[in-house]
């Protein structure tokens, strides 16, 4: 097994979606903290979040990361 050289190299994600529960397993969020921002209007369904058959709720890793890079920029820009 070769040992990844550049660790600050980004990872490519298996799946775009996946399922609430394996997010926040993954990110440490709780099921809470993505239907407020939801409710909110600050994730978009059908972008950020889809809601699949028997009311399953799937999360977006690409769109997530954009978004937390973008609140890491926003934050760097305000202080």
């Amino acid at each position: 097994m070769q040992a990844n050289a550049d660790a600050g190299a980004t990872v490519p994600t298996p799946y775009r979606w996946v399922l609430l529960a394996e997010h926040c397993r993954r990110t440490g969020e709780t099921p809470q903290m993505v239907h407020t921002r939801r409710k909110r209007g600050i994730w978009l369904d059908g972008k950020h979040t889809l809601l699949a058959t028997k009311r399953r709720l799937y999360v977006n890793v690409e769109e997530f990361n954009k978004w937390v890079e973008n609140q890491s920029l926003s934050n760097c820009l305000q202080g």
